[in-house]
């Protein structure tokens, strides 16, 4: 074969190849943008009872130029009572650098570290064991990017829907079932989830006033009530105890 039918082979294998592996291309996947900025967005609950309204500092490890780290505060919180979140309902997620972070609750030097995803929309569940031991639980919620009006996020916020996430932060129960109603909805979700453990977002038609009861066994332990809207995303949890009497339900807006 001469050198210029080669040459003109290889061109026509190329562009051959390049057609086959483009059509294979999966156009539905979540879109990525072309640069990320490295930032998370939080927010702070308090579900730990004996932590009362608490003070709580938010650090940061930072890197410096000689490769050491150091702790960097990034935030002061006062008054956080139990059931809280913050920054308060209704406000924005704080935004900040993706890493390492420590949480120092009440002046405790033990402080509780975590590590926010870049590009994760979180909140971070300050719970208590039975001992009364605080610790952090971290739920991610979703990229940073993905909007209600986005064509590429049509399955994350569906038209006519809302989405539910259940967690449990009692200390002393575990859950078996939770219980949806509303005008069209009435049903019950078979889970189990011990403290810290939670259940994915899960889609109802809306807008509706949904009405959440947290069971173990034939036991209705608490309820809450939720005013949810058409492409809504809402976290409801659990908190307390249950050998104080104390059980109670909110659900936080996530969207």
């Amino acid at each position: 074969m001469k050198k210029a039918d080669k040459v003109k082979l290889f061109y026509i294998v190329s562009i051959s190849l390049l057609f086959i592996l483009s059509s294979c291309v999966d156009t539905g996947v979540q879109v990525i943008p072309s640069s990320l900025d490295f930032n998370s967005q939080v927010k702070i609950v308090n579900l730990a009872p004996t932590t009362g309204s608490a003070s709580i500092k938010l650090l940061k490890s930072v890197a410096n130029d000689d490769g050491s780290y150091s702790v960097k505060s990034l935030q002061d919180i006062s008054g956080l009572a139990v059931g809280d979140e913050y920054p308060s309902a209704g406000q924005d997620f704080m935004e900040v650098n993706s890493g390492y972070f420590y949480l120092l609750v009440n002046g405790n030097s033990d402080s509780l570290k975590v590590k926010l995803e870049t590009d994760r929309k979180e909140r971070l569940f300050l719970l208590e064991d039975t001992s009364k031991t605080v610790f952090l639980t971290p739920k991610i919620l979703r990229y940073t990017w993905q909007t209600k009006d986005s064509e590429q996020d049509t399955a994350l916020y569906p038209a006519n829907m809302t989405s539910i996430s259940f967690l449990n932060g009692a200390p002393d129960v575990a859950i078996d079932g939770i219980g949806i109603s509303s005008s069209s909805t009435d049903t019950t979700i078979s889970v189990s989830l011990a403290q810290g453990d939670a259940f994915g977002y899960t889609k109802f038609k809306a807008p509706a006033s949904f009405t959440i009861t947290f069971m173990s066994g034939e036991d209705t332990l608490s309820t809450a009530t939720v005013n949810a809207q058409a492409k809504g995303r809402y976290s409801a949890v659990i908190f307390g105890s249950k050998s104080s009497n104390s059980l109670q339900t909110k659900v936080f807006t996530d969207d």
